[in-house]
């Protein structure tokens, strides 16, 4: 069974992504704060995690840690005064290390090396007697030469594997870390042999152990009880074992700490108040801190990080307790702790100086193992008191580290360096003392000459850089300054540690007190250092050069700051920063490079900055115009070298540098040729290089262009500035005139993305001074109006033209040819225009031939039959033709959009307006298209914002476009009739009912369903080829992705952008400015209460059919201004809110609209409005759309004082106005999210009320909004506070929710009438549940383990109900008919008739048909479901108080009969009772609230794709870690959504006196004449079967399941399938006459023997000398005097088959023949329903009948046979629960003896298989509903939602494999051999320094308030 914590576990090992770790990490806090006493259990599952070998496992598992041990409460004991203390001798603390004896020499020089693992993955170990062949295969692969990649024949041979032992100790003689620490004094080579036979001796203790011990190294074992007892080391460990070599992995690690003392019955746990029982003595943690020590020095580096990480979050939370005891006084608690720290701080140096693994990330080593230590490290002496400065503490500390520092060995000065810098930032206070003597430490570690040693160095002063110039002297941080610009300048490309060089160099020079001690560096020096890493291959060098380049470009710049030739390397960094924006496909490194370009422009002097740029202005342009798919000319780009030898920065200079005429440069210009890289070999695209993903390029194409435009356009601003000192003439032109004249090349220009990037540059460039007026040369201004007005031919798409025109004049000549007329008149030359050619192409030729030609034709009609032929090729022409042609005017379409909107917005942000009288056509237009066209995200938006500059422009203007813009914009934005519903007479046959956010999530959850069908290439399902079956028809369901759609989503986007950015840009003047679009936003009609009644009353009384157009078009008006209400309140400004708050009076009003596609949008507009007052809206839907869910025929609607609401409403207006309140919290509730937390409970018990309302729209929505909320529940208590005018209210609700989500909080129901028997207490909380649903009209499911007594429970509060409610209807059971009789005994039994009549309703249809009429005088019917199928006319016409369901998983197919026949019935109360809830499939449980409360989860297609298809994924034995994540995440959510209606209790919980079930299988061997049967079949039909084409006609072929069937007939006995049509039916008769046998035989059958040993073996059957040798049956005839004389057998039996023929066999048989003295009954379906209670209680009363026989169909439902204690299945059932069903009629409520059950299985045989099924669906069963879940209790709090962010990422993991898989002889197990590999990005989130420092910190400040 499967646990929620099982659960939590699997999500914490398996999830797919960090939330949903982190999520799963939560919940195991939250489960031991509810479960203290769970401590070390829980930290012993979770330290197995730390173990693992992936990456975000460990560090999950760390996280976890984390969460359990911040539920523990602090260890804070009180010290003993001294006197108490007795002269007891101080407890030796023999294990811990201390500063005074520590040698770190020593360690270093005699210990062996932490590697990468523990080398089992070498061990060459082989099992007895295994092949040679085997072994070389096993040798191959461990070594990683697998067979599938090369030979390995050659390199080692059978001589090879002999089996000599070969000592494999450590090399060189070095000890384990154990054994160097455990004797500081060194061990003599006697003393060394000494413990290794105390470790040969000490093995048989460990062979108890888990088999991880038993491999685990000696480096493991740090801490033994005995001091004198050195650990075995792993040379030890294979002395004592001198087997044979075993070549086999060794076991991977699992839970070792499961054995340690932490998971000692005695180890101390919080008591139930959250303190420390006074009975702890020491520190609790402490053996499980020492676990993790030992796991410091594992050889497998996994297991490193794993215990470091979670030793990092023990010293964190729990360390200023660490090494306390409370027989301690305060000075032995003092020191005692501070041996402690400096222990484990002495252990962690030791990992730092001997770990040796490192990962290579972008050629830089990330060591997570030391990473992770020197953060425990930080924080271990962040416990350091001051005052143990002197004599040791922290200087004892950098004692050890310089001498760490000292080792020749990189990794060790790695280390020091790590614990440098995590020392140097937590101890800020000891800073002054400790930067003195590190410094020299570091400045050589930055002189290392590995380079990762010189980047620890680095990073080791970044977080103290703020106090380098207060602490040191000038001459020293000079000499930092100088040896970082040394060591960037000696980097080569390719290397990664400049990312510490440049972060610590940026952080200095970032700072003003050390630039004012440092002599100062003009940046034409200091720049062209960081050029070589501006193309680095690692983004996150790019990123750094970037943010250091923005640091020092920060200030403001004159010429001295720039230096001696600043213009030349300022014209450098712009060159270089303008070539990454366009080649860069990182967004974040792409802001930092925007952030430096605009350092460089407005920082920096203007003189330097025109000198700089003016040259290059046109370049960039170009650069910037690049076609997307034509590589960059490599001459146009920067490119750099960092040559070793020649130490210059070099650049490649473009021809505009050296025509420039520049000195400066030309002085450079030598140096720059001799060292002119050679260009990458790597084409460079705008968007990114050729090794950038080809989606990614393309996608970043426009965004990198937006960019280069908003850059050269804020450039654009300086450069048209006079230069100073420059007096312009006419013969010198102004700088904005030769702007002009470099812009109006590109306007002239008939290139669409010339034209476009020239507009986008000058838009940007009219804002860069905001509201100040852009000064633009009339040449410009002109040109950019008439660029608007002319009609262009783009060059994009002069190729397709040109095509174009050829096949056209081609097209026309074969017109003439044919003597065809012509459609269009062309010139002599032959040049047509666009719309010629596509005339041309639209005549059909059988329209020409009917024109007639100037030729010889003839009659058109005669010639087209002689013709037909060629007339078909011309038409084929003449479409390819017209298709062609669309297509060109598509793309200058496109391009015509994109061009004429930016120019546009050009003209626009520059104000260059035409005059006032004449139109704004040619601006207004172009924007418009751009709205309405633009595909492009970023340029409608573009677009967007500059159409909302020209409103702005245009307030004033007479006449103004304004009005007929935003009309046009509403139009757009409510054209996506998908998005927007309307009203349509004529085309929808139903305005009214319904609930249109219902119909969308259908819709939504239908085309996902759809889409995965068919993208999976399997048709969904339905075999290749075949579209998935859809609800909603197919045309219907495809209509979104029509190109009409498409567009009209367009339009829908770029509208909205364009309001939102006009309600941004005219803020709280909107509506004085633009009053039209107000007055369409709030409609006078949304705001006059007295207009909404007059048009509720008017439609409610209209139909569709006497409707008219005014109306239509009215109702459609009021449903656009609310589609613009919607979007654009949420970019109004705040001043404007109260006017639209309004506004929700009216909308709630509007819920009651009879039109449903008002009510949508009312319902999302009042969604909109919470998301902006929450509290506000909230208040108001609780006053005015709370009590429209209620809304009854008596109620009169109250919202007006109109005389057309004076009369009472009619049912369907009732309904309407309910739809629209549900369909309105459905919005709400949708739309808030996770704010909603605070309210939900205000909307719990209206929706509750409404869950069985009699509309099906209502009561679908209803439900579907309550599950949603029951799933938010958990969050609310404490998580916000609640709103001071809802406390009271919230605090009723909150009353019911705890009874809901909690059972045991009900408070107790009195029972005034009596019982005929003594409820058991689990019985009462049962009565108490099923009365809290009665008294809020809920609905559950009572699903208490079989034979807990559900009938009892029900019929109590059945009759209680009745009692208090004398006149409700008679309450109906619908149980199998088997039951009928037992439900009406019962109810006799334990209830008086005036209390609770029952009749029975049985009987031949006329016997029914009489007993319909006393119905009514009973409170209590009981039917079959057969007998309600067959009645259910009758059974629907009434209308029942209760409806029961017993054995409910009867209905768990929805598409049967009975199941549609009983969700037809009418009940205030309905209740499924089931021990089995659910058998196969959790779909079966959807079937049974579908009953309950449809809608309750969503419709079947919903729930199959949100729960049941990813439970039944995860299940599957090749499920992977997404899957596994996948099936827990929905379990977790099926789980708070379906169990506060379920109620379930186990028998082993609740009756402590029941006596045990034993179950037993019995296997048996097939006769002879079985196997001969058994193989016949499947020699003979296998093949058929398995390729699907076997006769329909053969009875033993035919469909699989037919050949299940007959292979369980043949293991059961061979009389099932011997027929004469049988084919071997003639030659098993002859050969059993040959035998002299029979069929009857119970040889033959290897279950009647069988049988017939396990009656005897229970004393049944024994023969009594007395008894006549007749069998007797106690069916058919009354029990003679001989049997009554007959002695009680001492054990009673049910035997159970699946079929009557089967029973015929065991009685005729079995029975008859071999056991005659046995007496038994049968029960099967040839028992009349009526008369089988009575045999189960004559077999219950009489103890003289030793054996029942049962069908399980029959006999296992339901019924009570206490009497036996035996129960043995001859056959088994697909379904377990059937099975189980049965066993469990004999264990139940009044059996006193052992209950044993007997399972008859034959071996071999797909018997085998059908049990093997049944464990997997009784798996299933038990983990969807357990005791486990019985409460929401353990549910999540306030990260609970986290749970469900999910991502799903299948298809996209299919087709990586499906790529993997297509490469030649490559396939996904080579895959699988490599290692695994993690990204940059896991290890810079998890070392990320700041937030280390933050969390820490935080740790430490919660800890002081507490």
């Amino acid at each position: 069974m499967t646990s929620r914590l099982d659960r939590l576990f699997i999500l914490l090992e398996t999830g797919t992504n960090a939330v949903t770790k982190r999520a799963a990490a939560q919940q195991l806090g939250e489960a031991q704060r509810l479960h203290p006493h769970d401590l070390h259990h829980l930290l012993a599952r979770v330290s197995t995690l730390l173990k693992s070998p992936q990456w975000d496992t460990r560090v999950s598992a760390a996280q976890a840690i984390q969460t359990i041990l911040a539920q523990v409460p602090q260890w804070d004991p009180q010290p003993i005064k001294k006197e108490e203390n007795v002269a007891e001798a101080k407890r030796s603390q023999q294990n811990r290390l201390s500063l005074e004896d520590f040698d770190m020499e020593k360690v270093l020089a005699q210990s062996s090396h932490l590697t990468g693992s523990e080398g089992s993955e070498y061990d060459l170990i082989a099992t007895d007697g295994e092949q040679v062949a085997n072994q070389e295969e096993k040798i191959a692969a461990k070594l990683g030469f697998h067979p599938q990649l090369m030979d390995t024949s050659e390199l080692f041979t059978a001589e090879d594997l002999n089996n000599t032992v070969v000592p494999t100790g450590n090399c060189q003689g070095k000890l384990s870390v154990s054994e160097t620490l455990k004797q500081p004094e060194g061990l003599s080579r006697r003393e060394m042999n000494r413990a290794r036979r105390k470790a040969r001796q000490s093995v048989s203790k460990q062979r108890s152990r888990e088999p991880e011990d038993q491999h685990r190294a000696p480096q493991e074992d740090l801490h033994t009880p005995n001091p004198t007892q050195s650990p075995p080391t792993y040379t030890s460990i294979l002395e004592f074992h001198p087997k044979k070599p075993k070549l086999e992995d060794s076991p991977s690690e699992t839970a070792s700490l499961a054995t340690d003392t932490q998971n000692d019955s005695t180890a101390a746990v919080p008591d139930s108040t959250g303190c420390w029982p006074d009975s702890v003595i020491d520190w609790p943690l402490e053996s499980f801190a020492e676990s993790l020590s030992q796991d410091l020095f594992s050889q497998k580096w996994e297991i490193r990080h794993g215990s470091a990480t979670a030793l990092r979050e023990l010293i964190k939370l729990h360390g200023k307790g660490a090494g306390k005891s409370r027989d301690q006084t305060p000075l032995e608690m003092e020191e005692s702790h501070y041996e402690w720290i400096i222990d484990k701080a002495l252990r962690l140096l030791c990992v730092l100086g001997l770990d040796r693994f490192g990962d290579f990330v972008s050629d830089q080593v990330v060591a997570p193992v030391r990473e992770t230590c020197a953060q425990a490290l930080g924080s271990l002496l962040l416990l350091i008191p001051s005052t143990k400065q002197k004599n040791g503490g922290i200087a004892g500390i950098i004692s050890v580290i310089l001498k760490l520092l000292e080792h020749d060995e990189w990794e060790a000065r790695h280390g020091a360096l790590l614990a440098f810098k995590y020392l140097l930032a937590v101890r800020e206070d000891l800073l002054d003392e400790i930067l003195v003597k590190v410094y020299p430490a570091i400045m050589r570690g930055l002189s290392d000459p590995v380079d990762d040693v010189g980047a620890a160095a680095a990073s080791a002063l970044i977080p103290v850089a703020s106090s380098l110039p207060r602490l040191l002297k000038p001459e020293e941080l000079e000499a930092i300054i100088a040896r970082l610009w040394e060591l960037l300048h000696e980097q080569d490309d390719l290397a990664a540690a400049c990312n510490s060089f440049m972060g610590l160099l940026a952080a200095i020079l970032s700072l003003s007190t050390a630039r004012d001690c440092l002599i100062p560096q003009p940046l034409s020096q200091v720049l062209p250092r960081l050029w070589p890493f501006l193309s680095h291959s690692s983004s996150s060098v790019r990123k750094a050069t970037l943010q250091t380049l923005e640091t020092l470009t920060g200030d403001k710049g004159d010429e001295e700051r720039w230096g001696e030739a600043g213009g030349i390397v300022l014209q450098e960094a712009l060159r270089h920063v303008f070539q990454r924006i366009l080649i860069e496909h990182v967004t974040l490194i792409q802001d930092v490079a925007e952030r430096v370009w605009e350092n460089l422009v407005v920082k920096s002097d203007l003189g330097l900055l025109l000198h700089a740029a003016c040259p290059l202005v046109s370049t960039w342009l170009c650069l910037a115009m690049q076609p997307e798919n034509l590589p960059f000319n490599p001459n146009l780009l920067m490119a750099i070298t960092n040559s070793k030898v020649n130490k210059q920065p070099q650049v490649v200079a473009s021809s505009e540098n050296l025509e420039s005429g520049n000195n400066n440069y030309g002085c450079k210009a030598a140096v720059a040729a001799a060292g002119v890289a050679a260009v990458s070999e790597l084409k460079v695209y705008i968007g990114g290089i050729e090794t950038v993903a080809l989606g990614v390029r393309k996608s970043n194409v426009v965004q990198a262009r937006c960019r280069a435009a908003r850059m050269l356009g804020l450039l654009s601003y300086y450069v048209v500035q006079p230069a100073p000192g420059v007096v312009y003439t006419e013969d010198i032109p102004s700088p904005s005139i030769c702007y002009a004249k470099v812009m109006l090349a590109h306007l002239n220009s008939r290139s669409a993305m010339q034209r476009t990037v020239a507009g986008l540059t000058m838009a940007h460039w009219a804002t860069v001074k905001g509201d100040e007026a852009t000064a633009v040369p009339d040449i410009l201004r002109k040109r950019l109006l008439e660029c608007l007005t002319e009609c262009v031919y783009y060059d994009e798409i002069a190729g397709f033209f040109t095509r174009l025109l050829h096949d056209s004049r081609d097209y026309v000549a074969t017109l003439k040819h044919y003597k065809l007329p012509i459609p269009v008149k062309t010139d002599t030359s032959g040049v047509m225009t666009l719309d010629q050619i596509t005339m041309l192409a639209s005549k059909k030729i059988t329209e020409l031939s009917t024109m007639g030609g100037t030729g010889t034709l003839g009659s058109p009609g005669i010639k087209l039959k002689a013709k037909a032929k060629l007339i078909e090729d011309l038409e084929e022409r003449r479409k390819a033709l017209e298709a062609a042609a669309a297509e060109t005017a598509n793309q200058q379409s496109f391009y015509n959009v994109t061009s004429t909107a930016a120019l546009a917005g050009a003209a626009t942000m520059l104000k260059c307006l035409p005059a006032s009288p004449e139109p704004l056509n040619p601006l207004v237009k172009p924007l418009m298209e751009a709205v309405k066209r633009e595909e492009n995200e970023e340029l409608q938006k573009l677009a967007a914002k500059h159409l909302s500059y020209l409103v702005d422009l245009c307030v004033d203007r007479k006449p103004s476009p304004n009005a007929k813009i935003s009309t046009n914009l509403c139009t757009f934005l409510c054209s996506d009739i998908e998005f927007t519903p309307r009203v349509n007479f004529s085309a929808e046959p139903d305005l009214f009912d319904g609930i249109l956010t219902l119909g969308n999530r259908q819709k939504h959850a239908e085309r996902v369903a759809y889409n995965r069908g068919t993208n999976s290439g399997l048709g969904g399902g339905r075999g290749p080829g075949r579209p998935p079956t859809t609800e909603i028809p197919l045309e219907e369901l495809l209509a979104c992705e029509e190109p009409e759609a498409k567009a009209a989503r367009t339009r829908r986007r770029g509208a909205t952008f364009a309001l939102t950015a006009i309600a941004g840009l005219f803020g709280a003047s909107l509506t004085a400015r633009l009053p039209h679009l107000w007055d369409m936003m709030l409609p006078s009609l949304l705001l006059d209460e007295s207009k909404i009644a007059v048009q509720l009353s008017r439609e409610n009384k209209n139909n569709p059919g006497n409707s008219t157009s005014s109306e239509e078009e009215e109702v459609n008006q009021l449903i656009f201004g609310l589609q613009v209400l919607e979007t654009m309140a949420p970019s109004l400004d705040k001043a404007l809110l109260p006017p639209v708050l309004e506004s929700l009076v009216p909308l709630c009003k509007l819920l009651a609209h009879p039109y449903k596609a008002v009510r949508h949008m009312a319902s999302r507009c009042i969604a909109v409005l919470a998301s902006l007052n929450t509290e506000k809206v909230i208040v108001q839907v609780i006053q005015s759309v709370i009590p429209l869910l209620e809304a009854t025929g008596a109620d009169k609607l109250s919202f007006s004082s109109s005389s057309t609401f004076a009369n009472i409403a009619a049912p369907s207006e009732l309904d309407s106005v309910r739809q629209g309140a549900a369909e309105a919290l459905a919005c709400l509730v949708e739309g808030l999210g996770v704010n909603i937390v605070p309210y939900a409970v205000l909307f719990m018990v209206p929706l509750l009320g409404r869950m069985s309302d009699q509309n099906q729209a209502v009561r679908l929505a209803c439900s579907a909004t309550f599950a949603t909320l029951v799933q938010l529940l958990p969050l609310d208590p404490g998580a916000i506070t609640d709103p001071p005018n809802l406390i009271e209210k919230k605090a009723q609700e909150r009353r019911f929710m705890e009874q809901l989500l909690n059972p045991r909080s009900i408070p107790d129901t009195e029972l005034p009438i009596p019982v005929a028997a003594e409820l058991r207490s689990y019985q009462r909380q049962g009565l108490n549940w099923l009365n809290f649903l009665n008294v809020y009209r809920l609905h559950g499911v009572l699903c208490d383990d079989m034979g807990l007594g559900k009938t009892l429970q029900t019929l109590c509060i059945l009759a209680l109900d009745h009692h208090r409610n004398p006149h409700v209807p008679p309450s109906l059971v619908v149980c199998p008919p088997t039951l009928t009789g037992h439900w009406v005994y019962e109810a006799e039994k334990f209830f008086e008739a005036k209390n609770l009549s029952v009749l029975q309703y049985a009987g031949t249809p006329p016997e029914r048909e009489k007993l319909r009429p006393r119905v009514t005088y009973h409170r209590l019917i009981v039917a079959s479901y057969d007998i309600v199928r067959k009645d259910i006319d009758y059974f629907e016409r009434r209308q029942w108080n209760y409806c029961v369901l017993d054995e409910g998983h009867v209905i768990k197919n929805g598409k049967t009969k009975s199941a549609k026949a009983t969700k037809r019935l009418h009940a205030n109360h309905r209740l499924i009772l089931s021990g089995t809830p659910v058998q196969n499939d959790v779909l079966e449980l959807w079937s049974l609230f579908d009953f309950l409360m449809p809608g309750f989860l969503g419709t079947e297609k919903q729930f199959a794709a949100k729960y049941s298809r990813p439970i039944l994924a995860c299940r599957e034995p090749k499920a992977g870690p997404k899957e596994q994540e996948a099936g827990a995440l929905a379990m977790e959510a099926l789980h708070r959504q379906v169990l506060p209606f379920l109620l379930r209790r186990n028998k082993e919980d609740v009756l402590q006196d029941l006596p045990p079930k034993i179950t037993q299988d019995y296997y048996c061997d097939l006769s002879q004449l079985q196997k001969m049967l058994y193989e016949d079949f499947r020699s003979r039909h296998s093949a058929s079967l398995l390729s699907g084409d076997a006769s329909g006609n053969d009875p033993h072929g035919g469909h699989v399941f037919e050949a299940l069937r007959y292979l369980r007939n043949v293991c059961n006995h061979p009389k099932l399938v011997l027929s004469q049509k049988h084919p071997l039916y003639e030659t098993i008769c002859v050969n059993l006459k040959q035998q002299k046998s029979t069929l009857g035989e119970i040889e033959h059958g290897a279950k009647l023997p069988a049988l017939k040993q396990l009656l005897l073996d229970c004393g049944i059957g024994q023969p009594q000398q007395q008894q006549p040798h007749q069998p007797r049956n106690s069916t058919t005839a009354d029990i003679s005097s001989t049997q009554q004389q007959q002695l009680v057998s001492p054990h009673r039996a049910l035997i159970f088959c699946q079929l009557k023929a089967m029973l015929d066999i065991v009685e005729k048989d079995l029975l008859r023949v071999h056991l005659p003295t046995v007496t038994y009954l049968r029960l099967d379906g040839g028992i009349p329903a009526t008369q089988r209670h009575s045999v189960v209680a004559r077999f219950n009363a009489d103890p003289s009948i030793d054996v029942l026989l049962l069908t399980t169909q029959v006999g296992g439902l339901g019924l009570n046979l206490t009497g036996a204690d035996t129960v043995i299945f001859v056959e088994h059932d697909w379904n377990p629960m059937k099975d189980l069903q049965a066993m469990d009629r004999a264990h139940r409520i009044g059996q006193k003896k052992v209950v044993n059950v007997y399972r008859l299985i034959t071996r071999s045989t797909v018997e085998e298989k059908i049990m093997g099924l049944q464990k997997f669906k009784l798996l299933t069963a038990n983990t969807v509903i357990s005791t486990d879940n019985a409460s929401l209790e353990t549910m999540a709090t306030d990260q609970l939602l986290d749970l469900f962010s999910l991502e799903n990422n299948k298809e996209k993991r299919k087709e990586e494999d499906r790529k993997v898989n297509l490469v030649p002889g490559f396939n996904r197990s080579v895959l699988d051999m490599l290692p695994e590999l993690w990204e940059q990005q896991q290890y810079d989130d998890e070392y990320n320094f700041d937030s280390f420092l933050s969390t820490l910190k935080a740790t430490e400040n919660q800890q002081i308030m507490n």
